[in-house]
């Protein structure tokens, strides 16, 4: 840490100004405070954070350190033990640095300080004090966990088991998580108080549970509803037919009318999606697709005549003018 130049520890410029070091050490506060912060390092970049600060945000000794570097802050070469955490009165952890002016000074405050400063309050950083204050609670941040469900699961809903590891508990802790019928690709599930750890008995955050869908290899899905291709055969098109087709539930038999086009939607009512909030199920529709088969012309040419003569011309009515 000795060697490390300040400006470079908050990652601001020589010339910046009193703002942008408060805001470069806000958003490291945030980043590597060792209670919520998953970096290996974070307890000695947070000391690293707080030490800078101190010095850039006092103007004497930021000018002191522009000019002479550490040793003109008293921090240099044959400092004493440095940053040192303990608990003071009350139980609050407090932050202690400790100069080597010679003189036995020190700088102590409660690591809460830190947090009035950034969620609003009065920092006491800079300012030489014996007192310390105990933290003000600080509520978690929110978590997410992101899961990805087949699509069956994501219709009729599930329970999922999930493993939880807060910095604070040396083992995991298993909870139950109820996905509702009819989630979609990005939806939130909210589990109270599984988020971050609070901070000097501040509530702990929520964590969120963001669902994404594993594509099904024939039912598609758009809202609540549910379609699927049917490939039907030109004699099934022309004097319809009945079909079976699979839905969520299971087998269903659809009925093709005669003369049916290719791309008509054939509707199966409440064979769709429960709505999640209603519960009430959307419809399911098969698109029809006429295969044409593939016969010599000479096979079946007879039977075109006839029933080209039958046939009125479907582009007719369509308004082209070409």
């Amino acid at each position: 840490m000795a060697g490390r130049d300040y400006y470079d520890i908050l990652g601001v410029p020589r010339n910046a100004t009193d703002e942008q070091i408060k805001k470069a050490y806000r958003e490291l506060v945030r980043k590597y405070h060792p209670d919520v912060s998953k970096d290996p390092n974070a307890t000695e970049k947070f000391k690293e954070v707080q030490e800078a600060y101190q010095v850039l945000s006092d103007p004497k000794k930021r000018a002191a350190y522009d000019q002479f570097g550490k040793a003109g802050v008293g921090m240099g070469t044959g400092a004493s033990s440095g940053p040192q955490w303990h608990y003071g009165p009350g139980g609050q952890q407090v932050y202690t640095w400790t100069s080597s002016s010679g003189r036995g000074e020190g700088i102590n405050f409660d690591i809460g300080d830190i947090f009035s400063e950034l969620f609003g309050g009065t920092s006491p950083f800079g300012k030489s004090s014996r007192h310390s204050r105990r933290a003000s609670p600080v509520r978690g941040e929110d978590a997410e966990h992101h899961i990805t469900l087949p699509f069956e699961q994501a219709v009729w809903g599930t329970k999922l088991r999930l493993q939880l590891q807060s910095p604070n508990k040396p083992a995991p802790e298993t909870i139950e998580v109820k996905i509702p019928a009819g989630v979609t690709e990005g939806t939130k599930i909210r589990v109270r108080g599984k988020g971050q750890p609070g901070i000097a008995g501040g509530a702990s955050g929520d964590l969120y549970i963001v669902t994404h869908i594993t594509p099904h290899k024939f039912f598609r899905r758009e809202g609540n509803d549910i379609y699927i291709d049917l490939p039907i055969t030109v004699v099934e098109a022309i004097k319809g037919a009945k079909i079976t087709i699979p839905t969520i539930d299971g087998p269903a038999v659809v009925t093709v009318p005669p003369g049916t086009s290719s791309g008509q939607k054939l509707r199966l009512k409440g064979k769709g999606v429960p709505d999640p909030k209603t519960g009430k199920r959307g419809d399911q529709y098969a698109i029809v697709k006429i295969v044409v088969p593939k016969i010599k012309i000479s096979d079946i040419e007879e039977c075109l005549k006839k029933i080209e003569q039958q046939t009125e011309d479907p582009r007719k009515n369509l308004g082209w003018n070409v």
